[in-house]
């Protein structure tokens, strides 16, 4: 319908639950452990969860979701005949791999009357991760290191009114998300399992933030030029890298907010009318840099970094007639 016009392709209608009318609660860990080898990727995961009525008629409900693994994406590689490269005593678990993710929501349902509830969503996710990189096989802690985080607050407002059943729904949203991906400042280490228990920090996150292209010209400090690694079984130093990282730096964040009024007024018992209008602003910015350990010169790559504010509007407006099993809409 027009209601979703802006839709290209698809349409997903998600439902969030509600807090139940009385107290009650879950707790659930999941590993994988006691299993035996090749089906062990270093998985721990905590799910904690709550609900219940407050004063006034307010319901709530909120969920902690906490999972860490030390092969966060596991592949199914050939065992290596090497007894000195890495996997050779874990083959089924990739070193340099983990990753750390929580997942934090908490809804809020209020009732303003017999006509109109308020709800409230708010929703926050932090992932980081370390990632393998083959010219790092062998010295793993020089390896790249990411960092996603994103929060999502969603207000709905919906009243009817007396007579005819009008039904109004306003919304509000606020979306943002942030990535980071770089060298890390120093090596992590685990607290338990997969579990880092702390931001990673990122050299030069401060330089990609500020989008100081003309600073970030010369070379980041820091930064330190990789050499090759003399750990591989090889014994010739090529390929493999060793001593610092790649140099690279990558940020960008993006947000947004939206508003939305959508109406529904029946008309008779085989009509209906729906109006309705959208507005939404956005903000995105990026900064990337290579090879960070040298000036931008003829081959080195500048900077490049961007800032910009689309926005748009939208307004909608449909009516539907029904006789029998036959339905026109315009």
């Amino acid at each position: 319908s027009a209601r979703y016009g802006q839709a290209v392709s698809a349409l997903v209608n998600l439902s969030t639950r509600e807090g139940g009318d009385r107290w009650g609660g879950r707790v659930a860990y999941e590993t994988d452990r006691p299993l035996p080898d090749g089906a062990d990727y270093g998985l721990d995961r905590a799910v904690f969860s709550v609900e219940g009525p407050l004063p006034a008629g307010i319901r709530v409900v909120a969920v902690a979701d906490l999972s860490g693994r030390l092969d966060a994406d596991p592949v199914k590689a050939p065992v290596p005949s090497d007894s000195r490269d890495p996997r050779h005593g874990r083959p089924w678990v990739l070193p340099h791999n983990s990753g750390e993710q929580a997942d934090l929501g908490t809804k809020f349902t209020i009732p303003l009357g017999a006509r109109q509830t308020l709800r409230i969503l708010g929703v926050h996710s932090a992932d980081q991760r370390q990632l393998f990189d083959p010219a790092y096989k062998y010295d793993p802690d020089h390896g790249p290191v990411q960092r996603v985080t994103g929060n999502l607050l969603n207000a709905q407002l919906q009243r009817t009114f007396p007579g005819p059943d009008i039904t109004a729904d306003l919304h509000f949203g606020y979306f943002s998300r942030d990535f980071v991906r770089g060298a890390a400042v120093e090596t992590p280490d685990y607290k338990f399992g997969g579990f880092i228990g702390e931001k990673i920090r990122i050299q030069g996150e401060d330089i990609a933030r500020n989008q100081d292209t003309a600073l970030a010209r010369a070379a980041l400090p820091g930064f330190l030029a990789p050499t090759f690694s003399d750990q591989s079984p090889w014994g010739v130093p090529a390929f493999f890298l060793s001593g610092a990282s790649r140099g690279d730096l990558a940020w960008n964040h993006f947000r947004e907010a939206r508003g939305r009024l959508d109406l529904s007024i029946p008309a008779g018992r085989r009509g209906d009318f729906y109006f309705g209008g959208e507005y939404s602003a956005q903000h995105v910015q990026t900064f990337q840099r290579v090879l960070g350990y040298l000036p931008a010169s003829d081959s080195v790559p500048a900077p490049s970094a961007s800032d910009f504010t689309p926005w748009a509007g939208a307004l909608y407006a449909e009516v539907q007639g029904r006789s029998n099993d036959l339905a026109v809409t315009i």
